[in-house]
């Protein structure tokens, strides 16, 4: 694995072969545990090992590759299609697979992706979905199924957060300017030290927000002594999407970036790459934070914050 990120991942196998059965297991694994998600994967032409920078020049053709890829693939409703005529999902509106009790009371239609996002939380109980929150978030998943119920029954005003790190792409793009040897052992080394140190930093920045708010006294219960209401849903890469209570979301969007830049900035593996482009010492991120109703579309928050962050943010 040389690196991973929000939705992306660039490895390195010995031979086409195993690339093509790693991208069949990783797209086949997607289709049955995750209706819905949309995974694409590319194999990249054999290099030699002993050529400098031939594995830079590998990269950047794969990455070249992946976009025309996506783009001409079937989108994940093309899965799911309308005839003969079925009963719609109770929550995504996309056809229903089967009737479902979710909740107490009646049972709902419900699509193969709602089911299987529900099974993911795991459903009632403290399931391996919330569980991998609870880690991200730095807590147990009873405190953060605690931190849920109260974004959805309780808080009047939810904040999406979507945080992203500045000028990663040309950093990653021209990564070959940032290693101390030309072979390609000492780039790919430095490749993945350095996308391992920035998703250290995004979770480090995360954690400090998340005191910062406590410090403040935004902790779940009459004294504050419970939960931060924080769910962290995505922390990968520079990448950081959150829900926040609406109260808190600009302080904890605000410490958040000051932390990455921080821990960044102190990061060996960070500021020695950068240091080499003649930048540094460490990096920036912007965000956007969109304030909405507890029940309005997570969807349309999402998309919201997102816009904010790429078009009101990046252009700052």
């Amino acid at each position: 694995m040389l690196e991973t990120g929000a939705g992306t991942a660039k490895v390195l196998v010995q031979g086409v072969e195993q690339a093509r059965a790693l991208v069949t297991h990783v797209t086949s694994a997607a289709l049955r545990q995750a209706p819905g998600l949309e995974v694409t994967g590319v194999v990249g032409k054999p290099f030699g090992w002993d050529t400098p920078g031939a594995l830079h020049a590998a990269l950047r053709e794969a990455q070249h590759a992946l976009e025309p890829v996506r783009t001409s693939l079937p989108g994940p409703d093309a899965r799911f299609l309308r005839l003969p005529v079925v009963d719609e999902c109770a929550s995504t509106g996309l056809p229903a697979a089967s009737l479902s009790r979710l909740y107490p009371g009646e049972r709902q239609p419900r699509s193969a992706e709602s089911l299987a996002k529900w099974q993911a939380y795991g459903k009632e109980d403290e399931g391996d979905g919330l569980a991998r929150l609870a880690a991200l978030a730095g807590t147990e998943p009873r405190a953060l199924k605690r931190v849920v119920w109260h974004l959805a029954e309780k808080a009047e005003w939810v904040g999406v957060v979507y945080a992203d790190g500045n000028g990663l792409g040309d950093v990653f793009g021209s990564l070959d300017a940032c290693v101390t040897d030309p072979g390609n052992r000492c780039y790919a080394d430095t490749l993945r030290s350095f996308s391992a140190a920035v998703q250290g930093a995004a979770k480090a920045a995360f954690a400090d927000a998340v005191d910062s708010l406590r410090q403040q006294g935004a902790g779940l219960g009459k004294e504050g002594e419970g939960p931060v209401p924080v769910v962290p849903l995505i922390l990968a890469g520079d990448d950081m999407v959150a829900i926040c209570e609406g109260r808190w979301a600009l302080s904890f969007t605000a410490e958040y970036l000051r932390a990455f830049e921080r821990h960044t900035a102190g990061s060996p593996q960070i500021a020695g790459a950068l240091s080499r482009r003649a930048q540094g010492p460490g990096l920036s991120a912007c965000a956007g934070v969109a304030i909405v109703k507890a029940h309005f579309p997570f969807a349309i928050a999402h998309t919201l914050a997102l816009d904010l962050m790429t078009e009101e943010a990046k252009c700052l």
